[in-house]
């Protein structure tokens, strides 16, 4: 078998290591954005959910206020009515109906404020929570990138200082080959699942199986452009 595949085949393991690495530490990263992300969200939601609850509240105070107020006219009125003090009393009757009537609305109104403003209160207690558990696990996220990110860093670095020996014992051609797949993010090499390419299924030409099988020259995938490695035949593993 050629030496150059074998050289490929260690690229693409480094290059498959190395990708591997800078994937760990891109999702240790995007969990540290994203609950950072939604640590912020959540203390907004907490401003604006508070702003509203200061509405209810205020609305709140103004209708006790008017309810009270009104309270103290159906109290006097009937006490004018029943001490028999009441200049008018059919006048009397009728305001002390309507300041009645006021306050059962009133009423209403305030227990309707009450349950908006509890619900706020709830909704401003659960989102604190939740704020506070997610400051937990952005800090355990924030641990474990700080503990193994020099580490993976070291590891990319110490590969890919092992990349360029590797590239200059390819010929220019195998090279750019290479290097076009590794940009595209796809493994250079491959195996013929007899008859058919293990990455593209297309069929391989039975001289490519022999060649390749015999190693007597280095073959690509007509539909991929992957080197062919080894060929695995029916019952026999794959050989590299």
């Amino acid at each position: 078998m050629h030496e150059e595949l074998f050289v490929i085949r260690d690229l693409n393991h480094i290059d498959g290591e190395i990708e591997t690495a800078r994937g760990a530490l891109a999702r240790m990263i995007a969990d540290v954005r994203a609950t950072t992300d939604a640590i912020n969200a959540a203390k907004k939601a907490i401003v604006e959910t508070t702003a509203s609850l200061d509405t209810v509240k205020e609305e709140e105070r103004k209708l006790n206020r008017r309810m009270e107020e009104y309270i103290l006219r159906r109290d006097r009125t009937k006490k004018l009515i029943d001490a028999g003090q009441a200049p008018d009393f059919l006048s009397a009757q009728r305001q002390l109906e309507q300041c009645a009537a006021i306050v059962d609305d009133l009423e209403v109104e305030v227990l309707e404020q009450m349950e908006q403003r509890e619900a706020l209160e709830a909704q401003i207690a659960t989102t604190e929570a939740q704020v506070a558990a997610l400051r937990d696990q952005d800090s355990r996220g924030r641990g474990t990138y700080t503990e193994k990110s020099p580490g993976l860093k070291a590891e990319i670095a110490a590969l890919t200082e092992r990349r360029p020996a590797l590239l200059d014992r390819l010929n220019p051609d195998y090279r750019r080959v290479y290097g076009d797949h590794h940009k595209a993010g796809r493994r250079a090499l491959t195996h013929i699942n007899y008859p058919v390419c293990a990455a593209c299924h297309l069929e391989a030409p039975a001289q490519v199986i022999i060649e390749v099988e015999q190693g007597k020259r280095i073959r690509r995938c007509r539909g991929c452009d992957r080197f062919f490695f080894s060929v695995n035949r029916p019952g026999l593993e794959e050989s590299g």
